[in-house]
């Protein structure tokens, strides 16, 4: 048993100086070429299971080659590439450098021949691909060796870190920070719930009086003169204003429907209302020189003008007076 093992080792060594007197008779003959050239250079060629090893790469092409740089993820089988560097650029008199570093490892045992990287580049005015090789070369991975005589122990348990001032102010602040947002949602609640119970009890006002129909009336006919429509040859629409307003106070004060009668309806209307025969006239006049006007285009004189709407005036304050009038004299009661 023990002499197969030593014939093993044997073999397996004597396979390592035939590959290494191979490649670098390759990497001497790969010198003898000037540019474009590639080579590759291990920091060691052996290393232990999962142990990381440099790979220095490195290649050269004239000012007048384009190279494509290559990024391989494996350098054989169970060889992988863990990370890389940056790529270097130096830009000489008739050539360009390009370097590398890659970071190797393996988590297999074994000797490994790797792969031979292959650059391709191009010449400015020839549209043929060219490569550059980088020649191949071995890795040997053995195992980390056991020693079997020492006791097993058991894996000690997870050890607690005392907390840093940094972790004790970030608890900190976020324990006020949670006491803030949960003070500002009791604060709110307690806003809306006092808000509520004070609208509830919230004394609802007497709706505001009502502005008489005859002060209403008053106001627009006082609107109406400053107006002036009939001063610049609005007439008509002066009279459709006059004969609205008298309609709507009808309407409102006596509870005649005015505004969709005619004026002999509505004369006949406030017949037995009581309106003395002075305000009635005015009335009449106002209503009968507005309808000539409307309908049978009429042009009024300009005192005409004046005096419809003092008649439509003197109507409204002497109906309001006998309205206040009745409505202060005491009712006759019986014993």
């Amino acid at each position: 048993m023990i002499n197969r093992r030593k014939n093993k080792g044997v073999k397996t060594k004597i396979s390592a100086l035939f590959l290494t007197a191979f490649i670098v008779s390759t990497q001497l003959n790969a010198q003898e070429i000037t540019v474009p050239y590639a080579k590759a250079v291990l920091d060691t060629n052996a290393i232990v299971i999962g142990q990381q090893v440099k790979m220095h790469l490195e290649v050269t092409v004239k000012n007048n080659e384009k190279l494509t740089w290559i990024y391989p993820e494996n350098l054989a089988e169970g060889v992988e590439v863990v990370s890389r560097t940056p790529i270097d650029t130096i830009f000489e008199a008739q050539q360009q450098i390009f370097r590398q570093t890659l970071f190797v490892t393996s988590f297999d045992s074994g000797f490994y021949a790797l792969e031979p990287l292959r650059f391709p580049y191009h010449i400015e005015g020839d549209t043929t691909t060219y490569f550059t090789q980088i020649p191949s070369t071995w890795l040997e991975v053995a195992t980390v060796e056991v020693d079997t005589a020492q006791a097993f122990y058991d894996i000690k348990p997870l050890m607690t870190a005392p907390l840093t001032w940094r972790e004790i102010l970030t608890y900190a602040a976020w324990i006020l920070g949670i006491l803030i947002v949960v003070g500002g949602i009791a604060w709110l609640v307690r806003y809306l719930i006092k808000k509520y119970r004070k609208k509830k009890e919230q004394v609802v006002l007497p709706p505001k009086p009502k502005i008489p129909p005859y002060v209403t009336a008053l106001e627009e006919l006082e609107a109406l003169r400053l107006k002036k429509l009939w001063q610049v040859d609005k007439v008509k629409e002066y009279y459709s204003e006059l004969t609205d307003i008298v309609r709507e106070y009808i309407e409102a004060q006596f509870g005649v429907q005015a505004v969709e009668m005619t004026t002999d309806e509505i004369l006949y209307g406030l017949k037995n209302i009581g309106i003395n025969e002075q305000a009635m006239g005015k009335l009449s006049n106002t209503l009968q020189t507005a309808d000539l006007v409307k309908f049978a285009k009429a042009t009024p004189h300009a005192l005409e003008n004046d005096t419809v709407l003092s008649y439509s005036v003197d109507f409204v304050q002497e109906t309001k007076i006998q309205l206040l009038n009745n409505n202060n004299e005491p009712q006759n009661t019986t014993p």
